[in-house]
């Protein structure tokens, strides 16, 4: 799993937006961690610079879950 092959900030980073997200929509962190994980996953394939990858990926899986 992309999160899980982070270095140990990245990772907690990521961690951390999942639980406020999971938080902010009632969802499980299952759930949130699956959506999440694959839009991160499509942010790292062309990404060069990693800092904002967290942002990006929160704001998609909010549009996500807004549905």
């Amino acid at each position: 799993m992309v999160i899980l092959s982070c270095d140990d900030k990245e990772k907690t980073i990521h961690l951390s937006s999942i639980e406020k997200l999971a938080k902010e929509f009632r969802r499980s962190i299952e759930e949130v961690f699956r959506l999440y994980a694959s839009e991160l996953e499509n942010f790292q394939k062309n990404a060069r610079v990693r800092n904002f990858l967290h942002i990006l990926t929160s704001k998609n899986v909010k549009k996500i879950l807004s549905q």
